[in-house]
């Protein structure tokens, strides 16, 4: 995909399902590459709950920095927060955003959880008190809230993980 801000392309990895589906974006945690472990444990869960995924290296990964990145600084967090912010009409407009993350991620400032509480609703931000970057994905408990934080944004089939 082309990044208006940068004029360059960034990688990305696509599993869409074989018919029409809504996309959950996966952006991993801290310098993670699009393909690691985690993403691809996230992908196959998201994907066999009928939903198409893609996903973006972190914005702290290499990759992401050399295509994407408006900071002439690598992953100087301000600048990534302000990059994020200047989409926030848009996200607030979109009722089917959903943003699943940690109240303890350590790469999240309390500024940032608070202005993510204020931007969505209750049902688009799913807080798991710990895990950091996902660390509890194993976890079948985990697996269900993320699904049912998907629920209602048009999955054709449902997945059983218990």
């Amino acid at each position: 995909m082309k990044i208006p801000a940068t004029g360059k392309r960034l990688k990305f990895t696509a599993w869409v399902q074989p018919q029409k589906a809504p996309a959950v974006y996966i952006v991993p945690g801290l310098g993670a590459h699009r393909l690691g472990g985690t993403v691809l444990e996230l992908a196959e869960l998201v994907y066999g709950a009928g939903y198409t995924v893609v996903s973006v290296s972190n914005p702290y990964n290499h990759e992401f920095m050399e295509h994407a990145s408006t900071a002439a600084m690598p992953a100087y967090t301000p600048a990534k927060a302000s990059d994020l912010r200047s989409y926030a009409a848009g996200l607030r407009a979109n009722p089917k955003i959903r943003i699943i993350t940690h109240r303890n991620d350590f790469l999240l400032p309390a500024e940032d959880l608070a202005w993510l509480q204020t931007l969505l609703s209750p049902e688009q931000l799913t807080l798991f008190e710990s895990g950091g970057h996902l660390g509890n994905l194993a976890q079948p408990a985990t697996q269900k809230t993320i699904l049912a934080a998907l629920e209602g944004l048009g999955a054709r089939r449902e997945a059983s993980h218990d």
